[in-house]
């Protein structure tokens, strides 16, 4: 059984895809594969599932538990996958059968191997998880706030498996590669200072210093005009580092280490923290 919520909310088993009722059902199971093996409570599922509560909430809930314990038994042929617990219910789910801890996992071991400075690795270990994704975002399941916040932080993870592959690239000195990616990551999220430091730092590795200076006004113009500010020191530091590079470039210099700086200048900007919610 293979069960999937990176893009919309889906149970293979045998190579079928399982009908597994209505919004609400499927919210219920896109909240228990959120606790995947742990002790999904009372409280937690009626949070994820509405963002107000019904008359008569833990009934409801009953009722949809009961619909998805009969649906996955029938599929799956064996004992009952969705247990009771106090409090609460259980879903089992074993080793390999859920995306989101497939992907979780492959970017634990992509940060591991960037850390320990071996970034083809960490790259091998992001194309993988990043072919997980079917879409964009996770399921777009409607519920309640908690569920919600979950699928954020799921999209939050796919963000910085995207950063770190740009990262991986710039160490690997695939810089043309790197700043198309990331032209594309500043269009979709122009508030990001760290993207725009990544990007300068491709295109100056590329020869294209005027560029990496335009991306700094066009990122100024961008946080001025929706949020009011001005870049912060790490991005106007950059700025100051293109400018002092001067117009051969940092891989002309022949300064290993000067090399290795600029390969991680962008890197380097603060980046947010992220849970990475790994369960067995």
């Amino acid at each position: 059984m293979e069960f999937r919520l990176l893009g919309p909310l889906e149970v293979h088993c045998t190579g079928t895809v399982l009908d597994i009722g209505g919004p609400r059902q499927r919210a219920v199971l896109a909240a228990l594969l959120l606790r995947p093996n742990a002790l999904a409570t009372t409280d937690y599922l009626c949070d994820a599932v509405w963002s107000r509560l019904p008359a008569s909430p833990a009934t409801n809930l009953r009722t949809y538990i009961a619909g998805l314990r009969r649906r996955l038994r029938e599929a799956d042929g064996r004992h009952s996958r969705l247990r009771t617990q106090p409090g609460g219910y259980l879903l089992e789910v074993r080793t390999g059968e859920l995306d989101t801890q497939v992907f979780e996992q492959l970017l634990a071991e992509a940060g591991t191997a960037l850390r320990a400075g071996a970034p083809a690795t960490a790259l091998g270990r992001l194309d993988q998880g990043l072919r997980l994704w079917r879409t964009e975002n996770a399921t777009s399941v409607t519920g309640g706030s908690v569920l919600q916040a979950e699928l954020t932080r799921l999209d939050e993870l796919r963000l910085w498996a995207v950063e770190s592959r740009c990262d991986a690239l710039l160490a690997l000195g695939r810089h043309d590669e790197a700043s198309v990616e990331l032209r594309r990551l500043v269009s979709h999220y122009p508030l990001r200072e760290e993207l725009w430091a990544r990007l300068m730092t491709a295109l100056v590795h590329c020869g294209r210093r005027a560029d990496a200076l335009d991306a700094f006004m066009q990122a100024r113009k961008r946080l001025v005009e929706e949020l009011g500010i001005e870049p912060g020191p790490q991005l106007e530091r950059l700025r100051q580092k293109v400018l002092a590079a001067g117009h051969t470039g940092p891989a002309a210099s022949g300064d290993q280490q000067g090399e290795r700086d600029w390969a991680g200048a962008g890197s380097r900007m603060h980046r947010p923290s992220i849970r990475l919610g790994l369960t067995t």
